[in-house]
């Protein structure tokens, strides 16, 4: 068995990654590098200011100048689908999205992967929940940083050297680590479908201003954020809602803005309060919304419920029609105006 570390850099991530760097350590099962090496990748896209001030260690010319991502689409997509090879990357699964990313872009097939995140890994020693950055999480395991961290090769290498150290650190191999974090066990399927399924929120967004729907703005979102906070709480307690932290689904809040504040109201008024994190609920309210076409739409929020209860976290969900019966209301009392003073 061979293990591939790897990592990407991109120019930007908008609308999609446009991959700028491509570096790969390959090594045997003892963690002997076979192979090391990283390319330079011409975006074909605006660089951004956050990546041009901290991330890039080389000049603009030096990527402009690189071949783009399809002259290495067959070496890339070797390496990542070799026989008996484990991938391993940090926070991986944006890695390997970004690729597929690119194939999108370039319409090259994409290919499922399978892969281990050492993010998931290092929790089996470090008592943090959420993901630690890969230059922090070397230094709490004794491995020095590369000076040229976020260099794709640099931090494919750490990736190893971090690895080695966790597997000294519990005196666990790497099969054992996997067992005891199943989470870190990753896979990537269907990607081209999940990009195309993403992409009908957008077209469920432009149908319904197209109808002359009210669409949520940043502002808007920032007075739902307030309201929850500020709304009057005038009803009795309901058992079914009572003590639960509660979110709604991204594409009822994003198109239904003064039912989004009265139901909120009758939420807080039940005994509920009202999240905008996912990842803080143990309610979610799932929302159906179809296309024109009759396709339905995705909805981010609703993804990440079903991704945190795959990984164990205790999350009910309620359909929007359901949830109205709990609280006793009719859509249509959704509608009433709400009079209340944002900042």
């Amino acid at each position: 068995m061979d293990f591939l570390f790897f990592d990407i850099e991109c120019a930007t991530c908008a609308g999609g990654g446009k991959l700028c760097e491509f570096g790969y350590v390959l090594t045997d099962a003892e963690f002997n590098i076979k192979e090391k090496d990283g390319f330079l990748i011409d975006p074909d896209s605006v660089f951004d200011n956050y990546v041009i001030n901290n991330m890039l260690h080389h000049k603009l010319k030096e990527y402009k100048e690189s071949p783009r991502f399809p002259v290495f689409y067959d070496r890339i997509k070797a390496l990542l689908t070799a026989k008996n090879t484990v991938i391993v990357g940090h926070t991986v699964k944006g890695d390997v999205e970004h690729v597929g990313d690119d194939c999108i872009r370039y319409n090259l097939p994409f290919f499922d992967l399978s892969y281990v995140d050492i993010a998931e890994l290092y929790k089996i020693v470090s008592e943090k929940r959420d993901s630690t950055g890969l230059i922090k999480m070397c230094a709490e395991l004794g491995v020095v940083p590369s000076k040229n961290a976020h260099s794709a090769v640099c931090d494919a290498e750490m990736t190893m050297f971090a690895l080695k150290a966790i597997i000294l650190r519990t005196g666990l191999d790497f099969a054992a680590l996997c067992d005891k974090r199943p989470s870190a066990v990753q896979n990537t399927v269907g990607y081209e479908e999940i990009v195309r399924r993403k992409k009908t929120e957008a077209t469920f967004r432009a149908e319904q201003a197209a109808k002359g729907v009210r669409l949520t703005s940043k502002k808007d979102y920032a007075n739902i954020v307030y309201y929850a906070v500020n709304a009057p709480s005038d009803g009795k307690r309901i058992k079914a809602v009572k003590g639960k932290r509660v979110a709604l689904s991204g594409l009822f809040e994003n198109t239904r803005f003064t039912e989004t504040l009265n139901l909120i109201r009758l939420l807080k008024s039940g005994g509920a309060k009202f999240t905008p994190s996912v990842k803080n609920c143990n309610m979610f309210m799932s929302y159906r919304a179809t296309l024109s076409s009759g396709e339905t739409v995705y909805c981010k929020k609703a993804e990440e419920a079903k991704s945190a209860i795959l990984k164990g976290k205790s999350i009910e969900i309620v359909p929007f029609e359901k949830l109205l019966e709990i609280l006793g209301v009719a859509e249509k009392d959704l509608l009433k105006p709400v009079n209340f003073l944002f900042p």
